[in-house]
């Protein structure tokens, strides 16, 4: 991913925490994906994070593999 995508990606507290080893909240996980979600306290975009990576993650993807979050911050 170029720089310029990644600046685009959610804002810049959550990316620089995501670079720092201080990442968003963790909110949920998923045992099928291996992967943990994750919501910027700040401007409230979701991340899904993986063990060598993280990106935003879309709605559809939260109810799939993450539906007790989805429940919580989504309505149906």
């Amino acid at each position: 991913m170029s720089q310029s995508e990644w600046n685009k990606k959610g804002c810049e507290k959550c990316r620089n925490g995501w670079l720092s080893g201080n990442s968003p909240p963790e909110i949920s996980v998923s045992e099928e994906r291996w992967g943990t979600l994750h919501k910027c306290e700040y401007c409230g975009t979701f991340w899904e994070a993986f063990l060598s990576n993280a990106d935003i993650a879309d709605s559809e993807t939260i109810k799939k593999y993450y539906p007790d979050a989805h429940g919580k911050y989504f309505s149906s």
